[in-house]
This record gives C-alpha cells, sequence and structure tokens, in this order.
C-alpha cells in the first residue's frame, strides 16, 4: 500500500480507540475503623473461641465488611499486643447513671450498695463515672479506676437513698401506686438527658452503661414494642420513647446494664445439661462390658450462666421489666434484678470481645444495621445498630432540652442573625488539627412542636468562615431554636430563638 494511504488509516484508528477508551474518574475513598464489641457463644464442640479476625464476620448495612483485628475487652495481654499493632485500644469506658426520676429509693439504695461493694470489679473493667439524675444530671465523680474513690461515693448515694427510702415509707401511700410512673414527659425528658449526656466526647474504648432505674406496668401494645423492638404507632409515646433511646443508645456503643435491683436472693439453681451430658446419655454407661461410645472429655469447663437461677428466668419474663428489657436487647447488654447476681454480671461483662472492621459509609448520620456472625453462620450477641455520625434523634433531644430551658454544651462558634425571609448562619473559623471524613452540615430547626433536619454543604476548610442562608417562617413567640451540626466533625451548638 502507498505510504501516503497508510497515514490516514493511522490517524483514522487512533482516533477510533480514543473514542473507545473508557472514560476514567478520580474521586477519594474515605476508609474508617469501627469497633464492635460481643458476647462469645456458649461454649461448645462446634463453636471453639476464641476465634481471630478471619473466623469472624461483620455484616452492615446488608454488606460484608473485613473485620481486621478481634480481641479480649478484658485482656491486658491483647490490648498490649492490638496496641503495637496500631489499634487505639482501651478498657471499658463506664457510666453509672442513677436515676431517681424513674426509680424507687429502694431501688437506688439496692443498686448503689451493690455497686459499692463491687468497686474493685468496677475499677478493674476500667474508668467509671458516677452520674446522679435527680432530675437533673450531676456528675458526682468524674471518670475513675481508684476503688477507693468509687466505693465512697457509691456508699454515700446508697446512704441518702436509705433515708429517703425510710421516709418515703412514713409517707400515706398514692391511689395510682408506681405502676402508673413514669408519665411519657418525665420519661422522655429523661431518656433525653441520658442521651446527650452519653453522646459528649469520650475516651476511645467500648462503652458500659449501668442504668439504675425501675420498670412500669405496660400495655399489650407497649409490650409487643418492647419485646420484638418493632415500632408501631398504635402502642403510644411511652414505647415510642424507649424504642428510640435503644436504638441511640446501640449505635453510640453503650452496652446497657439495667439495674432494677432488688435485695433478695437469686433462687433455686437449676442446671441445665450441656452438649457433653446429652452426647453421654444418648451413648450409653461405659459401664464394664459396654461397647457404647467411650466417654468424651469437654475442650474446658462449660462457662456459668445467670440463666441457671430462678431470679434470673423470672426477669426475662417480668411485663413491667419489658422497657429495661428493650435497651439491654438492642445494646446486648442485661438486666440484673436481684444484688446476688450482679458479681456474675460483671465477670460476664469482662469476658466480652471486640472487634475492627472496616466501613466506607457515608458522614450522614444515619442509623445502619449490623451484626456479627461466625463463619459458620452463627450469630453473636453484640449492639443492632451502628452509625456513621450524629443521628437525628439525637439532635431532636437536643432541641427538645434547649427549649425546656436546659444549658447545653458547644463546640462550634456559631452565630445567628434575622435577615429578610429567614437567618443567617456563620461559623466563624475554628481549629481541627485532625483530618476527617467530609459531611455536610445539618441544620434542624424547632418550631411550633415539629423538627425540620435539612442540609447544607460541609465545612471544607475550618480555618474559613462558614455561612448559610436558613429560610423560615417561624414566629418567635412559639418557641423557636436551631442546632447546626458539622457532621464531619460532630461539632455542634444549639441556639434558642426569643
Amino acid at each position: 500500500m502507498p505510504r501516503k494511504r497508510l497515514l490516514p488509516l493511522f490517524v483514522c484508528l487512533a482516533a477510533a480507540a480514543a473514542a473507545q477508551r473508557p472514560e476514567t474518574f478520580e474521586d477519594e475513598l474515605f476508609v474508617r475503623e469501627v469497633e464492635l464489641v460481643f458476647e462469645a457463644p456458649e461454649l461448645t464442640l462446634l463453636h471453639p473461641f476464641p476465634p481471630d479476625e478471619d473466623d469472624l464476620l461483620v455484616i452492615e448495612d446488608g454488606f460484608a465488611r473485613p473485620v481486621i483485628k478481634a480481641g479480649s475487652v478484658d485482656d491486658p495481654t491483647t490490648r498490649t499486643a492490638l496496641r503495637k499493632e496500631g489499634f487505639d485500644v482501651a478498657p471499658w469506658n463506664a457510666v453509672v447513671w442513677i436515676d431517681e426520676a424513674l426509680a424507687e429509693p429502694e431501688t437506688v439504695f439496692v443498686a448503689t450498695l451493690a455497686l459499692a461493694q463491687q468497686a474493685s470489679r468496677l475499677a478493674q473493667l476500667g474508668s467509671v463515672e458516677v452520674v446522679v439524675a435527680g432530675p437533673e444530671p450531676e456528675i458526682e465523680t468524674a471518670a475513675t479506676r481508684e476503688t477507693r474513690r468509687l466505693e465512697q461515693v457509691l456508699a454515700d448515694l446508697a446512704g441518702k437513698a436509705r433515708v429517703e427510702r425510710d421516709r418515703a415509707s412514713t409517707r400515706p401511700r398514692e391511689h395510682s401506686g408506681v405502676s402508673s410512673r413514669p408519665d411519657t414527659a418525665t420519661l422522655r425528658r429523661q431518656l433525653d438527658r441520658l442521651l446527650v449526656h452519653l453522646a459528649g466526647k469520650r475516651d476511645p474504648g467500648p462503652r458500659l452503661l449501668f442504668l439504675v432505674a425501675d420498670g412500669f406496668a405496660v400495655t399489650p401494645h407497649e409490650s409487643k414494642v418492647f419485646e420484638t423492638g418493632t415500632a408501631d404507632p398504635a402502642a403510644g409515646e411511652r414505647a415510642a420513647v424507649i424504642h428510640d433511646a435503644a436504638r441511640l443508645l446501640a449505635a453510640y456503643g453503650w452496652v446497657t446494664v439495667a439495674l432494677p435491683l432488688r435485695k433478695e436472693g437469686p433462687g433455686e439453681e437449676h442446671r441445665g445439661s450441656s452438649d457433653v451430658d446429652r452426647f453421654r446419655a444418648n451413648t450409653g454407661n461405659w459401664g464394664d462390658t459396654s461397647n457404647s461410645v467411650p466417654p468424651v472429655m469437654a475442650p474446658n469447663r462449660p462457662r456459668n450462666s445467670n440463666l441457671n437461677w430462678e431470679g434470673a428466668l423470672r426477669a426475662l419474663v417480668q411485663p413491667n421489666l419489658s422497657p429495661l428489657r428493650a435497651l439491654t436487647d438492642a445494646t446486648a447488654g442485661t438486666l440484673v434484678a436481684q444484688d446476688a447476681l450482679l458479681p456474675s454480671a460483671l465477670e460476664k461483662l469482662g469476658e466480652r470481645w471486640h472487634l475492627y472492621y472496616q466501613t466506607q459509609l457515608p458522614m450522614d448520620g444515619q442509623l445502619r444495621p449490623v451484626e456479627v456472625r461466625l463463619r459458620n453462620g452463627t450469630l453473636l450477641r453484640s449492639r443492632r445498630l451502628v452509625r456513621s455520625s450524629t443521628p437525628e434523634g439525637l439532635a431532636d433531644a437536643r432541641l427538645r432540652l434547649l427549649l425546656a430551658g436546659e444549658r447545653l454544651p458547644e463546640s462550634l462558634p456559631l452565630t445567628v442573625e434575622p435577615v429578610a425571609g429567614g437567618l443567617k448562619l456563620t461559623v466563624a473559623p475554628f481549629s481541627s488539627p485532625d483530618p476527617v471524613t467530609p459531611g455536610p452540615v445539618r441544620i434542624s430547626l424547632a418550631c411550633e412542636g415539629a423538627v425540620r433536619h435539612e442540609t447544607a454543604p460541609g465545612i471544607d476548610a475550618p480555618e474559613k468562615e462558614w455561612s448559610h442562608t436558613l429560610a423560615t417562617a417561624c414566629p418567635a413567640s412559639s418557641g423557636v431554636a436551631i442546632l447546626v451540626e458539622d457532621l464531619a466533625r460532630e461539632r455542634w451548638r444549639a441556639v434558642r430563638i426569643d
């Protein structure tokens, strides 16, 4: 072929190849590490423990996520090994929350006394903060691992509760009785205070909540919501309050130990047969002339269980404790109704495991389901939800407390000024040295009893001023509050507009 004819052919082929070349895009993929605490399965021949990361599977929002490390929460050797590999591992961060508006003086007395007697074990688990909500929360002692300090604070609280219990016993009883407590407003206000406090900045590590509160009489509709964990508008507001609180506690990783304690024995112990016991019973007595299978030795001593005790079993079926069971089920926690069972419950908490997995969820504040399984499909007990940033439910709680006149902490330099047709929101420059996954700014407006959420472009450069104009027609006389949250950094400020 002549040379002059080859040149146009090459040009055409090059143009065709360029047209077929796939278009490429460049984008950053932000990966974060999430910690989950889970309960080891009962020891059997089919489920050997401990596992490594290859034996575990995390399903987050329907997608399998890679597990990058697993270890025991209460094992110093494991924590040291994980730290050497770059993981931010810490012992438990515990909060003892004593809600005097939701608990009878007798409950407060028995619970604080029992906790004081276990102060040494509490300090072994990790740092412990003690808060009394009576009804507004006051920190009795900041997070500490000093056994004597914990013992003294809790014993003092037990003494005060005993005085209040004796004083209450001399008063005439109201005809309505305890069964009518608490009303919806009280329940919502107290749980709002609890959630806002727990959502504050915490040290890294697994989280543990000891909740001193009583249950209450429930309707059949409420009981169904509490036992199934499924929302039902027909169940009423109290059921919705408990359901929402359980979801938020789970999303923030607070393993909840409910303590509606009474000073009574755990009852009769019932020991069920283990897998090995059943195997032996089914294969003969191994006598001198028996040709049956020889005895099988268990690899380790079977773990004790609180469920062997009658008192623990009663607590699982009492209808008035179903609100507390709803809080513990969603968070993989436990309910302890007798003070004699508290030492065993603390021991089981020390046997928990935790893992780290990687996720690429956007920083949108949505709650997403999560579960932990062994590779053979066995479901392990863990919290049911995770979050990527501050959920809308917590924003609602903050706004309700602000409108009720309570002072809230703040971490965002926000100013709000009225302009034509709305409000101008300005965030002054602030320091944020740590790199973050990009996320939007969420603006929540409480107006005439309803809360509206919307998002605005995120704060890409905190060293520069950020502003946004929010259109609103709310009359100030109706009680207006606005909450601005930087979801990427979880900084926020709420402002009431009078």
